[in-house]
């Protein structure tokens, strides 16, 4: 009877396998993610890194007009041949001479100079510049008030400007221009005219002179300049190194004769004379 029972422990495990063997096995239930959620890249070893955004810096004005003035004052002599000077970064001054004539004695001329720039950059520190420029003065004896004098002149010059600190708080550059000039002048003065004859006196006679002169030339110069506002700029600048040849020609008219003069004149040499600009960029 002890023996039954041992066998029949024995044998329930192994029906019970046996029925199992039959039974299909049921994996586990395996999910996958939705498309919606993103997909985040494993990371990658040197990455590059992204650099914070950068502030736009405003383009350089390519052009710039400007208005200048400056004072110019003649020698006491009005025909002189050394009346020369130069303009604001302008060609030499030519000054008609009055031969072997004395020179009237007319009170010094004080001409305002009034001239229009006008500058195109063709890189970050050079400008192409033209300028135009227009001046006109008058003088008279204070003794003689019937007696004066008065000039116009006009000239153009072709260029460049280079910077040498551009964006500066103030601007240094250095320039360079050729140009043309032409002069007109009239004078009205007494002259003393020796009598060969007996008593041999001296008469004092009118004396009117008239010519204009033409002038080609170079000068060299230096330039600051100070922004005021954006655009708006204030300019100072200088010739200091020029070199010119005009041809003036003119005729002297007095009651006993009449002549004509005719001058070639060379200048070569160190100068300065200001001029006051302001100067509008965009």
């Amino acid at each position: 009877m002890l023996k039954l029972a041992l066998l029949g422990l024995l044998l329930v495990p192994c029906i019970a396998v046996a029925q199992t063997e039959g039974l299909p096995l049921e994996m586990p239930e395996t999910r996958t993610a939705p498309d919606s959620l993103p997909q985040r890249p494993p990371p990658q070893l040197g990455a590059p890194v992204i650099a914070p955004a950068q502030v736009a810096v405003p383009a350089h004005p390519n052009w710039s007009l400007g208005v200048g003035l400056s004072l110019v004052t003649s020698e006491e002599r009005f025909f002189s041949m050394s009346y020369m000077s130069v303009s604001s970064g302008g060609l030499p001054r030519l000054g008609l001479s009055s031969g072997s004539q004395p020179a009237p004695a007319i009170q010094a001329i004080t001409a305002p100079r009034i001239s229009v720039l006008i500058e195109r950059r063709v890189s970050q520190p050079l400008f192409l510049t033209f300028q135009a420029s227009a001046s006109y003065g008058e003088g008279k004896n204070e003794v003689s008030p019937e007696l004066t004098a008065h000039q116009l002149e006009l000239d153009g010059e072709l260029g460049f400007r280079h910077v040498l600190n551009p964006r500066g708080l103030v601007e240094i550059s250095w320039f360079a221009t050729a140009g043309v000039r032409y002069a007109n002048v009239e004078s009205r003065s007494l002259v003393g005219v020796y009598n060969q004859s007996p008593p041999y006196d001296v008469t004092m006679t009118l004396r009117v002179s008239r010519g204009h002169s033409f002038a080609v030339g170079v000068v060299a110069g230096l330039a600051v300049e100070r922004e005021l506002i954006e655009g708006l700029a204030l300019r100072l600048s200088a010739g200091i190194l020029g070199a010119s040849y005009g041809l003036s020609s003119f005729n002297d008219w007095t009651s006993a004769e009449a002549a004509d003069y005719r001058v070639h004149e060379f200048d070569l040499g160190l100068r300065f004379i200001p001029s006051l600009a302001l100067r509008y960029a965009f």
